[in-house]
């Protein structure tokens, strides 16, 4: 087993260098490559589409979408195959996210896409209203 300080490094170095890279992604201009929230008609952003069957999606992350302090959506390199098949949100189909993420998911997927770490995303239901899968956990590995 690692030492904890080794891992705590180098996740504060993943997290660092997934910074960089996400502040020179979002300093392009924004293009129809980003996704689009859904959030008209709500003045709080959170998804009113109600939970639905849990499926798990893995890849390499592929492009991170960022907004404000806490919304991130992110694309796999595979898609989500098993959330598509399922139809646990029937309305989105490339990008996965949390309008309102904690800090540590949105630092966890920063540090993945960096390192080109795989994960497994939990997915249930939908987020920006509709537009995304909504993350509902996070497994990183290799």
């Amino acid at each position: 087993m690692k030492n904890s300080r080794t891992t705590w490094s180098v996740r504060m170095r993943n997290f660092v260098i997934g910074a960089v890279l996400t502040l020179l992604a979002t300093s392009a201009s924004a293009n129809e490559e980003f996704p689009s929230a859904r959030i008209a008609g709500s003045s709080t952003g959170v998804s009113t589409f109600s939970a639905s069957q849990y499926v798990q999606d893995s890849g390499r992350i592929e492009k991170i979408y960022l907004a404000g302090e806490s919304t991130i959506a992110v694309r796999l390199d595979g898609g989500f195959p098993n959330a598509t098949a399922t139809g646990t949100c029937p309305t989105a189909s490339y990008w996965a996210g949390k309008l309102t993420a904690e800090k540590s998911l949105i630092a966890s997927l920063m540090s993945a896409k960096a390192s080109g770490q795989k994960v497994t995303m939990g997915i249930s239901g939908c987020d920006g209203n509709g537009g995304w899968f909504r993350i509902s956990d996070l497994y990183l590995s290799d």
